[in-house]
């Protein structure tokens, strides 16, 4: 019984860890691009952050007013070309990337809402790209909310 519980909690360490590693640690892309992601606890992202000098390009994703972090996000990046230079798949929410010097621009997509952005990299500066999805469904009550007290407002003037 003992080696089924130490089995497990060794399963489960390891499977932790191998997590932690991918998330903190330099990948290469298919298209050749250096990039850390994660950002999920302060652990990752404070490693995050310390390693942040060994990029040009920060991007980070979250949902709503509130921030929270948007995590499973698919990202594409092309470059003035309209050449797909780096892709990731299920992302989030930071991303430390190194582009070369250039104009981008970015497509992503979460909870199958798409927003891009355009942005420049410069020589000796780094960039940051910040990508928040509202929640479709508070702005719509919002907006029946807002549309409904206009309406009321219209009717006492009259």
């Amino acid at each position: 019984m003992k080696s089924i519980h130490y089995s497990t909690a060794l399963g489960l360490l390891l499977s932790l860890t191998i997590h932690f590693s991918y998330a903190t640690t330099t990948q290469q892309s298919a298209e050749g691009v250096s990039y850390m992601s994660g950002g999920i606890g302060l652990e990752e992202v404070a490693v995050l952050q310390a390693n942040a000098g060994q990029f040009n390009l920060y991007l980070l994703f979250s949902e709503d007013l509130a921030g929270t972090a948007a995590v499973g996000v698919n990202i594409e990046i092309y470059n003035s070309k309209k050449q797909l230079v780096f892709t990731l798949k299920d992302t989030g929410p930071r991303i430390n990337l190194s582009l070369p010097l250039g104009k981008y621009t970015i497509q992503a997509m979460f909870n199958g809402r798409t927003q891009s952005a355009v942005f420049n990299l410069k020589e000796n500066r780094s960039r940051k790209v910040v990508l928040t999805w509202k929640n479709p469904y508070e702005e719509t009550d919002e907006t029946e909310a807002l549309k409904d007290f206009k309406k009321a407002l219209l009717l006492e003037k009259n």
